[in-house]
Order: structure tokens, then sequence, then C-alpha cells
């Protein structure tokens, strides 16, 4: 793996900005009312909707004050009323995601090299960045109605030991970052309380589940350049992008049937060179 120190690792005064990859420091004084504002916001993305008084249940708090928080994110747009008398997300949270996701290098170089991936091989393919100790897909692409794409989404989040985008970046951190991470998520499954209702995860197989199985798993990618999860009848491979300085900035990964990952057993060669091509392509205008 990289020795690059955790320092090295963060936000650069020149080129690109690498976004803080290991998990944030617990605030030293925490702000309820923001904290209690994103609560509600995670609160209304996974029940798709909710009335005043199910967020109140939700959130802890009387249905006064959910009705204040509501009303005040209504007025800016994160929040809006539907028909059925609920409140969901609202649609300028897309807008601050687009500038986010727009804004930056990675999304800018891998779009057209994962469309071309999209249009060669078989597949949900994507760009991956660390981000906080999370894996997000910065722009996906497929051609083939046989997976559905909502796995490796646009702005889906995953933990980075359960798929094979996630095993290439963690493989190319520095041990530091990399027990940061697991320290504070640790290798959690369907089994052992994952936080995602993630398709991949459960149907996963041999997934590093203790601390010296992901070392062990981690040397390998490193040393062949990529990373193979199995997840049932599909596959997700996944290869590093190094930045400057051989700094790690995301990956290149792709979800696919098992036959289109595997040749005799084993990567298909022509996949994985293709996907290490875009990801140097990707790497090397990464300034």
């Amino acid at each position: 793996m990289s020795k690059q120190t955790s320092s090295e690792a963060g936000e650069s005064d020149q080129g690109y900005r690498v976004p803080q990859r290991s998990p944030p420091d617990a605030p030293t004084n925490p702000v309820q009312s923001a904290n209690r504002t994103m609560e509600l916001i995670e609160v209304l993305k996974e029940q798709e909707g909710a009335t005043i008084g199910a967020l109140a249940d939700h959130l802890g708090v009387s249905k006064g004050t959910v009705s204040n928080y509501v009303s005040t994110l209504r007025e800016e747009g994160y929040v809006t009323k539907l028909d059925t008398g609920e409140f969901a997300v609202g649609l300028r949270v897309l807008d601050v995601c687009n500038k986010s996701i727009r804004g930056r290098e990675l999304f800018e170089e891998g779009k057209p090299r994962i469309d071309a991936l999209a249009e060669n091989f078989e597949g949900v393919f994507t760009v991956m960045t660390p981000e906080h100790g999370y894996g997000y897909c910065l722009y996906s692409r497929t051609n083939s109605d046989l997976i559905s794409k909502n796995r490796l989404s646009q702005g889906t989040r995953r933990y980075l030991h359960c798929n094979g985008p996630g095993l290439a970046i963690l493989s190319a951190m520095d041990s530091e970052t990399v027990e940061s991470v697991v320290s504070r998520y640790g290798l959690l499954s369907c089994d052992t309380g994952c936080e995602f209702d993630c398709p991949l995860a459960k149907h996963a197989r041999e997934l590093p589940v203790e601390r010296d199985e992901l070392q062990t798993r981690l040397e390998t990618v490193a040393e062949q350049g990529f990373a193979v999860t199995d997840h049932g009848q599909i596959a997700c491979l996944g290869v590093p992008i190094r930045g400057s300085g051989e700094t790690v900035v995301g990956s290149v990964g792709v979800l696919a049937p098992q036959r289109t990952i595997y040749s005799d057993g084993a990567p298909a060669e022509d996949l994985v060179e293709a996907m290490k091509d875009v990801a140097t392509g990707i790497g090397i205008n990464i300034v």
C-alpha cells in the first residue's frame, strides 16, 4: 500500500483538492439544531415522506418543534409538502448535490471514460471517490438492463470494505487512514448491523469481516492492482485511481454478471486492462 501519511492525503493548496478521506473528528461543541436538521432530512430520505407526527416520534421531540424545523426547511426548498399531507426531501437538495458533484475534476475526467467503458462492456460502471471513510459514486452509466443501476447509482454511499471499488481505494490508502476508517465504522455486514439497505451486501461472499482478513485482502489487491467481490450471480470489480504523488483519489468500478467479470475462473484480462487504462487516464489529468 502507499506509504503517504494522512497529512499528505488531506487538502492541498495547489493542484487537485483531495477531500478528507478519513472519518472526521467529533465536534468539540456540536450544535444540536444542526444535528436535528440533518437527522430530520435523513428520516425523510429513508421514509420517502412522513407526517409531522411521524417525524416527531422519530426525533423524540414535540410536534411543534418539528413543525418549526419543517416550515423553515420548506421556505428554503430543502423540504416539500406532498398532496398526501406528508413531507419529503425537496429538490433544492438536488441543486446542492449537483454543484458538489459537477464541481469535482474526478467527475469531469471520469464521465466520458465511464461512458466509453459502458459502450464496450456489459455492466454498471462507476467512478467512486472516498470521503470521510465512505465511498461515493460520483457518476454511473450502463447500457444493460440486466442489472439495476441503483446498486451503484450516482450519489450512492457505501462502506469501502464490501465492494470492489471500495476495496481498491482502501488498498491504496496508507495504513493510518485505513485504521481510522475501520476503527470508526468497523467491518459491518447485513448480519452485523450494516446501516445501508444494500443489495450488494446481502449477496456478498467472502468479504473481510476481521481486521487481519482485511489486511491480507488489501495486500493482495495492492499487488494485483484491482479488487473483486462476489455477490451471488454478479460480481464487482474495482481499480484505484491515483492522482499527483500517487495519492488515491478514487476508483473505477463495475458491477456485472459473473460471466462478464470472469473468464476461465479468473478476472477477465480485457476488462481489467480497460479499467486500468481508464483509471490511469483519469489520474494523469487530475492536476
